[in-house]
């Protein structure tokens, strides 16, 4: 049987995974965890080589009046790398691994989510926000009215998140919110 995809990256092979805040940061590579100040070197400069390379994400960093590169760098790892998954961050040294979902408290009111973050199951920011209210049990002209939207596009988001998901059912949408963060 192969458990390879249960495994966090990094245990088992030499990629990396990194977790924690930007004030403690957790490195595990080669089976090995260390806790560090500061980004792994390699790892820090495929960040910045990715927000230099994105002027929407670079624009985004520039609003939060963020312009000294540590703080761009560490803003972006915060909001993309900082989680605890089963996906490498940092690939044989050379290369960023996917973007992960990191739960945030300002969901919902950052003007940046979507693009500075990514939303998991590739959900836009509209999806997000309606998962959410059907995880809180809203009817459906409650949502409409929340998020000023008609029953036809409110149909349409439902099938939309359905179809990321892989589930119309309730429960399962209420248990995916929760471990998202959503709710």
């Amino acid at each position: 049987m192969d458990f390879s995809n249960n495994i966090p990256a990094g245990l088992v092979d030499n990629n990396s995974e990194f977790f924690g805040s930007s004030n403690n940061i957790h490195h595990l590579s080669s089976g090995t965890v260390e806790i560090a100040q500061t980004l792994y070197k390699p790892f820090y400069n495929l960040i910045h080589q990715e927000i230099t390379r994105n002027k929407s994400i670079s624009k985004c960093l520039d609003l939060l009046g963020l312009d000294q590169e540590e703080q761009r760098v560490m803003k972006y790892y915060d909001c993309n790398y900082s989680g605890f998954d089963n996906n490498p961050d940092m690939i044989d040294h050379y290369t960023l691994g996917e973007r992960e979902y990191v739960p945030c408290e300002f969901r919902e009111t950052c003007e940046h989510e979507g693009i500075l973050c990514k939303l998991p199951y590739n959900l836009t920011v509209k999806n997000g926000r309606v998962l959410k209210r059907i995880a809180l049990g809203h009817l459906d002209k409650e949502i409409c009215d929340e998020l000023y939207m008609s029953p036809s596009a409110l149909r349409y988001h439902k099938d939309i998140i359905s179809n990321k998901t892989n589930t119309n059912r309730k429960p399962a949408l209420v248990r995916i919110a929760l471990q998202i963060g959503l709710i």
